[in-house]
């Protein structure tokens, strides 16, 4: 029972972090599509500038020709990025059980992605790999096979039983209840397990080693979960780190195309110079929103290796937090006492 609650835990935490990365990339999409269409525009206002020149003589056809190209090639961009849009709708919809075309209405307006603004706080380590629904089969697991070995090595000792019977006992009406009629029967019975010991002892050595494996696979799950957890957060660190120099780069390419235009309109550059800032331009845009994409999804994917996220909370039981009290060390400790099977 509690693994099939296990199971259903983690199949929801996937749920949970695939419509999450569907959502990011929705408006990963959505915005990447407004960028251009701005840059775009602005492709085109140059473009209309330099046929002006062109008509003046100011210009060359081949200047005229490469700003046209760049914005049919930023127009380009526009479609392909609106299908991602589209496909990370119809993701959202199989993922949450809903129609898309219900969903198409509600999300259609274009949103920014989500800045990165708060920190993760992650506290013990261990409490919240703990939390993680493989890692909560693994130890109830080894509890089950802990306390198999317990009732095995039971079976050695000798079971003392006591039944028996008290009441009133006289052949007459009239003194059936006084002190004299009063009657005990008490037969006790000692069962030594001579014959069968053998038998006992074999179950012992099954149930010890069905825990040594539930031993190790829950060490495996620790471990696992541990690289996991450690990967994901150096992961999401580094991608935080990156998406800083991008913003640094944004900033820098965005003056760069100031300067550039500004130079271009006192006829201090040629156009190669302009179209060669706006291209900047636009890559650097792009840039900042897809490594802002990526580092979303570490987060969810960091969210995900910690069993649901890293803010404490109450979810599990009593009866959970006295069965997963079970450790290793505990274990290994209860192999070091002196059991029945090892004494003749």
């Amino acid at each position: 029972m509690a693994a099939t609650v296990y199971t259903l835990q983690d199949t929801l935490i996937t749920a949970q972090a695939e419509t999450a990365r569907a959502y990011m990339e929705l408006r990963a999409a959505q915005q990447l599509t407004e960028i251009a269409k701005a840059q775009a525009q602005l492709q085109e206002k140059t473009a209309s500038l330099v046929e002006k020149q062109l008509q003046k003589g100011q210009a060359s056809e081949y200047q005229l020709a490469r700003i046209k190209a760049l914005a049919i090639n930023t127009r380009a961009q526009i479609p392909q990025s609106r299908a991602r849009a589209k496909a990370a709708v119809y993701a959202l919809g199989f993922l949450t059980g809903q129609p898309p075309e219900q969903l198409l209405p509600l999300l259609e307006e274009q949103q920014s992605l989500p800045e990165l603004n708060d920190p993760v706080h992650i506290g013990m380590r261990a409490d919240m790999l703990r939390r993680r629904p493989d890692v909560k089969i693994a130890e109830r697991n080894l509890a089950a096979r802990t306390a198999e070995v317990g009732a095995a090595m039971a079976d050695l000792f000798p079971s003392v039983s006591l039944t028996g019977r008290a009441g009133f006992e006289s052949l007459q009406q009239q003194t059936l209840f006084d002190a004299a009629s009063r009657t005990w029967l008490i037969n006790p019975a000692i069962n030594i397990p001579i014959f069968n010991r053998g038998e006992i002892r074999a179950n012992i050595k099954i149930a010890e080693a069905d825990q040594d494996i539930a031993r190790i696979e829950y060490e495996q799950a620790v471990s696992a979960a541990m690289r996991e957890a450690q990967e994901s957060l150096t992961t999401y660190a580094e991608s935080l780190d990156a998406l800083s120099w991008q913003y640094q780069a944004l900033e820098q390419t965005q003056k760069m195309q100031d300067l550039a235009n500004i130079r271009y309109q006192k006829g201090e550059d040629d156009l190669l110079d302009l179209s060669d800032a706006q291209e900047r331009l636009l890559e650097s845009r792009q840039a900042v929103v897809n490594t802002k994409l990526m580092a979303l999804n570490n987060l969810i994917a960091l969210y995900k290796a910690l069993g649901g996220g890293w803010l404490p909370h109450d979810t599990e039981t009593k009866d959970e937090q006295a069965s997963s009290s079970v450790s290793v060390s505990e274990v290994e400790a209860s192999k070091q006492k002196d059991s029945p099977s090892d004494q003749p």
